[in-house]
């Protein structure tokens, strides 16, 4: 278990010492981590592929966790790929087996809120769920995040979800003003209106980068 965080942390700082160590794991373990490399590296196409392997690998030794954990890291490649009907099947499928997981709930909302059929009634159930496990500051963000979220995709309500999102991100903790400012600036980008995101990058700079991601 060291040796696996380990190779997490090489992950994360994209160091080659990083296939020296991965020698040492074998099967899901493996595939696993080069794809949470390869994610970590931009390399979405090519994590896709280790993180697909992983999880079929879990689905034959019938390993419940590792294949939910299989299942939401393709979910996480496959929102960043804009491939929102494939992410929407995998994130519901771990929704629906653990729906008091945080994780599953807000994965299957990113989902279901990007798809051609966003369904409101689902999407304020998932909300309130959402809400009732939100009891960090991290969590509290998140949730505001959605809400913002759920006035542009299903409200249609650009100016509102943009000053939702403003508001966030002002007063959101330095390790977490990148969640409303990535959501902030996928809207803006959808309405050809990506200055809105510029005075974010000159007030607040490297905070804006992912420091603190979830496996």
């Amino acid at each position: 278990s060291i040796r696996y965080w380990l190779c997490s942390s090489l992950c994360r700082l994209q160091d080659s010492r990083f296939f020296e160590e991965i020698d040492y794991f074998e099967g899901y373990s493996k595939q696993f981590l080069l794809g949470f490399y390869h994610r970590w590296k931009k390399d979405y196409p090519k994590a896709q592929v280790y993180y697909e392997d992983a999880l079929h690998q879990s689905k034959e030794n019938r390993e419940k966790g590792y294949v939910a954990k299989a299942k939401h890291e393709l979910v996480i490649v496959k929102l960043l790929l804009k491939d929102y009907a494939g992410a929407l099947e995998l994130a519901q499928e771990n929704y629906e087996s653990q729906k008091t997981n945080k994780y599953h709930i807000e994965a299957f909302f990113k989902c279901l809120i990007r798809s051609n059929r966003p369904d409101r009634a689902v999407l304020a159930t998932l909300l309130s769920e959402y809400d009732s496990l939100a009891l960090d500051s991290k969590n509290k963000t998140i949730h505001r995040t959605l809400k913002a979220e759920f006035e542009y995709y299903v409200n249609k309500d650009f100016p509102k979800s943009v000053e939702m999102l403003r508001g966030i991100i002002d007063e959101a903790n330095s390790k977490i003003k990148y969640y409303p400012y990535c959501s902030l600036e996928e809207i803006t980008s959808r309405r050809d209106a990506k200055s809105i995101t510029l005075e974010f990058k000159g007030k607040y700079g490297d905070e804006l980068h992912i420091v603190d991601e979830d496996e």
